[in-house]
C-alpha cells in the first residue's frame, strides 16, 4: 500500500494491527529487540503519522499528538538488532519532528520553548551519527538523514557546502517510492533552499525529480504532493528554470548565503486529509482498547 501511495489507508491497517495490545508494551525497546520486524512496521507507522500531521489540518497534531511518536522513535533506536539503515532513518525522523525548525530560532516541538544549545548540540551530533551510520549501509539512499542535517545546519547557523553537495548528488533518489515521506519532504525543502541560493544548478535536478513524482499518480499520496508542492511551483527561478531549463547560468552556491527562510510543511502547505476523517479515525482506532 504504501508503494502505490496509500498512506492514510496504510495507516489505519498498521493502527489496527499495532494497536491491538497496550502500545506501552508492543512498542517498548525490548520487544522491539525480541521482534526485530516489529521495528519496521512501527517505523512505517511512525513515517505515515507524520505525513499526515505535517500535511494536513491543524486539526490533525491534536489528534495524532508528537510525543508518542517521539517516543517510539526513541525505542527504535534503543533497541537490539534493529538494522542499521531503520535505526539512521528514525534518527534522521525524530530530528526533523522533535524541534520545529524556524528561520531565526529553533523551538521544541512540543512544550514550544526555544531549544537550549545542548538541544541544538544533541541535534549536530545525532544528524553526524545518522549520516555516518546511513553511509555506511551500501546502496541505501542518505536523502532523509541529509536532509535532516540541513534542517539543523539552517536553523544553528548556516548551511554547509558540503552537506548541500552531497544532498544534492543523490538526485537519483529524490523520488523514492519505498520512501514516498523523504521523497515529499525533500522536493519541496530542497526547492526552497534552492530558490533562496538562486542555485540553478540544484533545479536541473529537482525539476525532473518532480515530474517524475507527478507522473507516478500514487494515490492518496500523489493528492497531498500536488496540493503540498503547488504553492513552491510558483517561486521565481523554479518557473524560469523550468521554462528555460538550459540557462547556461551559473549557479550561486555560498554557503554564507544559506541563511534560514522557512519553517515547516504545515505551516506553508496546504491540506492533505480532513480534520474529521483523521479525528474519526484515531477515535475508532485508538479508544477501544
Amino acid at each position: 500500500m504504501y508503494y502505490n501511495g496509500y498512506v492514510l489507508t496504510l495507516w489505519g491497517h498498521l493502527a489496527g494491527l499495532l494497536y491491538r495490545t497496550h502500545p506501552d508494551k508492543i512498542f517498548s525497546s525490548e520487544c522491539i529487540s525480541n521482534s526485530p520486524h516489529l521495528a519496521f512496521l512501527l517505523l512505517r507507522f511512525i513515517e505515515c503519522s507524520t505525513f499526515i500531521r505535517d500535511s494536513s489540518f491543524s486539526g490533525a497534531k491534536v489528534y495524532l499528538p508528537i510525543e508518542p511518536l517521539l517516543t517510539n522513535l526513541s525505542n527504535i533506536i534503543d533497541a537490539d538488532g534493529v538494522p542499521t539503515e531503520l535505526k539512521a532513518r528514525a534518527m534522521a525522523i525524530r530530528i526533523v519532528e522533535k524541534y520545529n525548525w524556524l528561520p531565526d530560532r529553533v523551538d521544541d516541538m512540543v512544550t514550544g520553548e526555544p531549544v537550549d544549545e545542548q538541544g541544538k548540540a544533541w541535534a549536530m551530533t545525532e544528524s553526524a551519527k545518522a549520516i555516518t551510520m546511513m553511509e555506511g549501509v551500501s546502496g541505501k539512499s542518505c536523502v532523509l538523514v541529509y536532509l535532516a542535517r540541513i534542517f539543523v545546519e539552517n536553523g544553528m547557523y548556516k548551511i554547509q557546502d558540503e552537506t548541500w553537495n552531497k544532498a544534492m548528488a543523490q538526485s537519483e533518489h529524490f523520488v523514492d517510492r519505498e520512501d514516498l515521506y523523504a521523497t515529499v519532504a525533500n522536493l519541496v525543502f530542497m526547492t526552497l533552499f534552492a530558490q533562496k541560493f538562486l542555485d540553478r544548478d540544484a533545479f536541473k535536478k529537482i525539476i525532473p525529480a518532480v515530474h517524475e513524482a507527478k507522473s507516478l499518480a500514487l494515490g492518496e499520496w500523489d493528492g497531498v504532493f500536488r496540493r503540498t508542492f503547488g504553492f513552491v511551483e510558483s517561486l521565481p527561478l523554479y518557473t524560469e528554470c523550468e521554462q528555460k531549463p538550459d540557462t547556461g547560468k551559473e549557479s550561486s552556491k555560498k554557503s554564507s548565503k544559506r541563511g534560514s527562510s522557512f519553517s515547516k510543511i504545515a505551516e506553508t502547505a496546504a491540506t492533505a486529509a480532513a480534520d474529521d476523517m483523521v479525528k474519526d479515525a484515531v477515535n475508532a482506532l485508538f479508544n477501544n482498547f
